[in-house]
């Protein structure tokens, strides 16, 4: 029986290996559009392909995944981060955790992953077809008269007018950043959530009459700030790293995966809140500095706010360079609390994490069994990876989503099959 895998990438790679692992006789066919696999995989955590995390931080799945919660919930059961941490050191491959949770190879090389898995499929017997981008599958299935189970076939359309057969298709095509994209499953009806960006920084509109603005500290980094857009929910904890167009780091990758489709709703345009310090900690700051009234503020900032950064605040709070703790007064109290808490700013754009592009949108769950990820409609047509309505945000959870739906279906195809 013939296995197409459509995608050489993550997901493609990991089921063809498992499903070639436990039923070798099985025909399976990598058809990647490209002229390498891999190619994203090659690039992941900047080259040196964040392989998954280790989950301690996270409390709940849907803290690091804003979408596919329940396909990652069943996902999990069947193959967990831990399965996949023993998965890459069975084939060789010797892993590290990092302080953060995150796991990379001991080699920091995202090129020994890409070889391990090519030659681990190439080994088991993998066909691996590159050049081949699909433009249309079609499913010529007929019943056969005697009443017993239908039998499936799809034809598979490539670029290179070339024409396949087979029983079984996997699409792991990755994520769509355009509809367009998903065009070959126009004649199957699907359900597709339209695609959009998921992990950017933020273009913040720059203070152009300001003596100082907050694109002029451009390569600073602060722990533990709270980035929330007013008035809604998306709201996060995180490193931040202040850029030439506005923000970029943890903080911002991960408001933008919370906030993706409101974003785009809103023409990547909406208002920003900064919070430098926690409440509590400018409550502590200033009954400590307040007595020392002879002190300048400008010459004692908090202890997690660079000095660049302070100046800029001060200036934003209306307080003079030279003002003294003496002769702040309860407005400037106010007003210097309200900057390090509720620091307002405009969005005005975003800009495409291009080294790591995810999108959210694909395959709506609706269309599938979500224990098989097989379709609804028609059978032994599967998904996996991040054509899924799936995506998270960074530090592993893409990979690893792609690794656990992988295995979800390689192991619905072998149940099937032997």
């Amino acid at each position: 029986m013939r296995v197409a895998i459509v995608g050489g990438g993550a997901a493609g790679f990991l089921s063809s290996i498992v499903i070639k692992k436990m039923a070798p006789l099985l025909d399976v066919t990598i058809y990647e559009a490209n002229s390498k696999p891999l190619a994203k995989v090659g690039i992941t955590g900047g080259g040196r392909c964040n392989i998954t995390n280790t989950f301690k931080q996270i409390n709940n799945v849907a803290t690091a995944y804003p979408r596919g919660e329940q396909i990652i919930k069943r996902a999990f059961k069947i193959f967990s981060p831990s399965d996949t941490y023993r998965f890459f050191e069975n084939i060789g491959i010797k892993l590290t955790i990092q302080e953060d949770e995150t796991v990379f190879p001991q080699s920091q090389s995202a090129k020994e992953v890409v070889n391990k898995l090519i030659s681990t499929a190439n080994k088991l017997g993998v066909n691996i077809v590159c050049n081949h981008k699909l433009l249309e599958i079609n499913n010529i299935s007929s019943s056969i008269e005697d009443n017993t189970t239908p039998s499936c076939l799809y034809q598979l359309k490539f670029s290179n007018n070339q024409l396949r057969d087979s029983e079984i298709v996997v699409i792991t095509t990755g994520g769509a950043p355009k509809i367009d994209r998903l065009d070959f499953l126009k004649k199957l009806d699907f359900h597709i959530v339209p695609p959009t960006p998921s992990l950017f920084s933020l273009k913040l509109k720059s203070e152009r009459d300001a003596a100082i603005s907050l694109q002029d500290l451009q390569g600073l980094v602060i722990k533990e700030v709270t980035l929330q857009i007013p008035k809604t929910t998306f709201k996060t904890t995180d490193t931040l790293l202040i850029t030439h167009w506005g923000i970029s780091g943890p903080a911002t990758l991960r408001l933008s995966s919370y906030a993706s489709r409101y974003l785009y709703e809103n023409n990547y345009r909406s208002k920003l809140s900064i919070k430098w310090l926690d409440s509590n900690i400018v409550n502590d700051f200033i009954s400590k500095h307040y007595s020392q009234t002879k002190k300048k503020i400008k010459n004692t900032p908090p202890e997690k706010i660079p000095s660049r950064l302070w100046d800029l605040l001060i200036k934003k709070s209306s307080l003079r360079e030279d003002v003294t703790w003496e002769e702040i007064g309860t407005k400037g109290i106010n007003k210097l609390t309200e900057i390090l808490t509720n620091d307002l700013y405009e969005i005005v754009g975003k800009d495409e994490y291009k080294e790591e592009f995810v999108t959210c949108g694909g395959i709506a769950s609706s269309n599938i069994n979500l224990n098989s990820l097989e379709s609804k409609i028609y059978p032994n047509l599967y998904f996996a990876g991040e054509v899924l309505d799936i995506d998270a945000i960074t530090g592993g959870f893409n990979l690893q989503a792609a690794w656990s739906t992988a295995n979800v279906v390689a192991q619905s195809i072998i149940k099937k099959t032997t």
